[in-house]
């Protein structure tokens, strides 16, 4: 499937606490699915808007994005 290369919840939470330092998340989502589902449905000019911005995931995966285009 496309989705099985973007990593999974376990690898997220291991990301998260190397950033963080410490498990502040139960459930982090893969920054690689992130990025995935961006490439999917945003264009290069798409905005992106992260209501919530939790543990930041969408916010780290546009960033991302931003720096390979």
């Amino acid at each position: 499937t496309i989705w099985r290369d973007v990593g999974q919840n376990r690898q997220a939470k291991a990301e998260l606490k190397s950033i963080l330092g410490s498990d502040v998340f139960d459930t982090p989502k893969p920054t690689g699915l992130l990025k995935r589902i961006l490439n999917i449905v945003a264009d290069a000019d798409a905005l992106v808007l992260d209501s919530f911005a939790g543990s930041g995931t969408t916010a780290h995966a546009t960033l991302l994005l931003n720096r390979d285009d």
